[in-house]
C-alpha cells in the first residue's frame, strides 16, 4: 500500500522536485525497520534529488518523528493507491520539467496509460486497477536502460508475470524469449505496447493488421508461423474452428490445389483439408453448418470468454498445434 501527495501541487513544487538535503531522517528508522531506504538509494528519483517526502509528505530534516510525520508538516497518514498515475504525471507529463531531467523521455505516458486496459478495473472482479508502481516499483525505480530495471527487456516478462502468470510462463518457453533479450527488444511490450496496452482481441492475430506482421515478413519462417496462427484466429473471428464443409455438389470450389490454401470465393478451400474460406460458406452466416462451433450471433467466442484465457496463454508459446487443440477442446464443451 502506498501514500501519495494529492492536491494541486505542480512539478515545480519543492515537495515534488525534492531538494536533496544533508539529512533525511526517514532513513533513520526505515533502514532498520524494513530496509526501504536501501533500494531507494538505487532509485533514479533519489539520484535526481527526489526525497521520501516528495511522495509521502512530512519533513525529512526534522529529527523528532512526532514532528516530521505530523499533519502540520504535510505528512500523509492515509495509505491509498488512488491517484498514483496522476501523481507521477506531475513530473512525467510536464514537458518543461522533464526537459531539465530527461529530455528524451516521452511526456504522454500517463495519458496513454489512463486510456489503456491496465488503468481499468477488471470487469466482474474485486481486483483493483494497476498503477505505475506495479510495473516500475515504488522504491527501486531504475533508469531506462538499467539492466536491473523491472521493465528492462530481460526482466519485463517476469514483471508482467506477476499478474499474467500463465502467459509469462508460455512466453518463456517460446523462441521469442531468448531472441528478445539478446536483441534488446521489450518482450511483452513489443506486441502489447508498454503504456497504451489495449484489450486483447482475436483481431490482434488475424488479418493483415496482426501484430506479428510488424516484425515478420510473410515468406520468413516466423511469418509462416504467424500466418498459421492468423488463420486459426480468423476461424475464431468468423465462428469456425475447423475447415469449412464442402458445399452441396462441390461446385465453385476455390483453393482446391493445396492443403491450407486460402480462398475468398463462395466455397473457398472446399476440396482441400485445412483450407480456410472467407466467403459465404465460411462466414458468420454459416455458423450452424457441421464442423464448426460458433459463439453467440454466429461468431466465435469473444475475447472475454473465460475459456479463451488458456488459448491466449498458449499463443505466447507460439505453438499453433496447442492453440488448435485447446480450441477443439472448447468444441466438446
Amino acid at each position: 500500500m502506498l501514500t501519495f501527495l494529492t492536491g494541486a501541487a505542480s512539478a515545480e513544487d519543492p515537495r515534488v522536485i525534492g531538494v536533496a538535503s544533508a539529512k533525511d531522517t526517514c532513513f533513520d528508522c526505515h533502514i532498520v525497520q524494513e530496509g526501504t531506504s536501501i533500494p531507494f538509494k538505487n532509485d533514479i528519483h533519489y539520484k535526481n534529488g527526489i526525497s521520501c517526502a516528495a511522495c509521502h509528505g512530512g519533513d525529512p530534516n526534522e529529527d523528532d518523528p512526532n514532528l516530521s510525520m505530523s499533519a502540520e508538516r504535510g505528512f500523509l497518514v492515509r495509505v491509498t493507491r488512488d491517484g498514483v498515475a496522476e501523481f507521477c504525471g506531475r513530473c512525467h507529463s510536464n514537458a518543461a520539467f522533464m526537459q531539465k531531467h530527461n529530455p528524451k523521455q516521452r511526456v504522454d505516458q500517463v495519458k496513454l496509460f489512463t486510456a489503456g486496459v491496465h488503468a481499468a478495473r477488471p470487469v466482474g472482479s474485486d481486483a483493483i486497477a494497476a498503477t505505475c508502481v506495479d510495473c516500475h516499483s515504488h522504491h527501486n525505480t531504475r533508469a531506462v536502460g538499467d539492466p536491473q530495471s523491472t521493465v528492462a527487456p530481460a526482466r519485463l516478462a517476469r514483471t508482467c508475470g506477476k499478474c499474467h502468470a500463465d502467459s509469462s510462463e508460455m512466453f518463456q518457453k517460446s523462441a521469442h524469449a531468448p531472441l528478445f533479450v539478446t536483441s534488446d527488444m521489450a518482450s511483452c511490450a513489443a506486441c502489447h505496447a508498454s503504456h497504451a496496452t489495449a484489450r486483447v482481441t482475436n483481431d490482434m492475430l488475424a488479418g493483415g493488421r496482426a501484430v506479428c506482421s510488424k516484425c515478420h515478413e510473410p515468406d520468413s519462417a516466423g511469418g509462416k508461423v504467424a500466418a498459421a496462427m492468423g488463420r486459426t484466429f480468423e476461424n475464431i473471428r468468423v465462428g469456425s474452428f475447423g475447415p469449412p464443409p464442402a458445399p452441396p455438389g462441390g461446385g465453385g470450389a476455390a483453393g482446391a490445389a493445396a492443403p491450407g490454401a486460402q480462398g475468398r470465393g463462395a466455397a473457398a478451400g472446399a476440396a482441400a483439408p485445412g483450407a480456410q474460406g472467407r466467403g459465404a460458406a465460411a462466414g458468420p452466416g454459416a455458423a450452424g453448418a457441421p464442423g464448426r462451433a460458433a459463439g453467440p450471433g454466429g461468431r466465435g467466442p469473444r475475447a472475454t470468454d473465460p475459456r479463451m484465457r488458456k488459448v491466449y496463454s498458449l499463443v505466447h508459446a507460439l505453438d499453433v498445434a496447442a492453440v488448435k487443440a485447446a480450441l477443439e477442446a472448447m468444441q466438446q464443451q
